[in-house]
């Protein structure tokens, strides 16, 4: 019996798809600029899977997972990071203090610092060689006088001084009644006496006035060791006979002291 043969229906369909004109599935594909079709519910979605290095394709029923840390988890992390910054935050802030003390032990103003008083003959700074005196003329006339020597600590081995300051007197006479000058100067500032013949007295009366001393001599000088000073008296006129000199002030143990002993040479 010729007859039409008409294919079974799709078992998962219930309908013949071979029945279908092909235009039936063009009209399912979305139109030019809208978006995909999403897949109809409870069907499984096709995620793409990174192809290469032995990976497969795009598989069906696969799904793309994105495992986010947990609350917490780096945790230990963020806290070292923390714990790095605070102790760098803190090396540098315990640096600035003791540098910034450091620098006050050396350039604070003496006039700040706690002082005491001390008689005559209590210290030990002594002046371990004879004073020296020369004249000095400058360039534009100027008379000048300029006596040198050198002072020693002697106190015990653990007693450092520093700023150690001195006073010198010219006199006409031999009996001390005629005062030709006087002269104040930190010990450890000396002038060569090229800078002697050429600088103003206003440089030379700075010059003498660091406490430091030249490369810092004057600063903790240890118990034995020897700085050499230098005072320069600014128009001296007449000749000089006699010549003293005396330590006005020091400093031990953060105290400022002040004295008053003459050392005649």
């Amino acid at each position: 019996m010729e007859g039409s043969t008409t294919a079974p229906a799709s078992p998962e369909t219930g309908f013949d798809l071979d029945a279908l004109p092909l235009d039936a599935f063009e009209e399912l594909k979305p139109a030019p600029g809208e978006p995909p079709m999403p897949p109809p519910p409870g069907s499984a979605a096709m995620v793409p899977v990174e192809a290469g290095d032995g990976k497969e394709g795009p598989r069906r029923g696969e799904e793309t997972i994105e495992r986010a840390l947990a609350p917490g988890q780096l945790g230990w992390l963020a806290d070292r990071h923390r714990f790095l910054a605070l102790a760098v935050l803190a090396g540098l802030i315990i640096g600035a203090i003791v540098g910034w003390g450091g620098w006050l032990t050396k350039h604070v103003d003496e006039a700040s610092r706690p002082f005491s008083f001390e008689a005559p003959g209590m210290h030990r700074l002594t002046l371990d060689e004879a004073l020296e005196g020369r004249p000095v003329v400058q360039a534009g006339g100027r008379h000048l006088f300029v006596v040198e020597g050198k002072l020693v600590n002697r106190f015990s081995k653990s007693e450092k001084v520093s700023w150690v300051r001195l006073r010198g007197k010219l006199y006409a006479d031999s009996s001390e009644n005629q005062l030709l000058g006087t002269s104040q100067a930190y010990a450890g500032n000396v002038l060569a006496q090229e800078q002697l013949e050429s600088w103003d007295p206003q440089a030379i009366s700075a010059y003498g006035a660091y406490n430091n001393g030249r490369n810092n001599v004057n600063f903790e000088i240890p118990p034995g060791r020897g700085v050499a000073f230098q005072l320069v008296f600014l128009d001296v006129r007449g000749p000089v006979h006699r010549t003293a000199v005396e330590v006005v002030s020091y400093v031990r143990d953060g105290l400022t002291i002040y004295i008053d002993m003459p050392g005649t040479r």
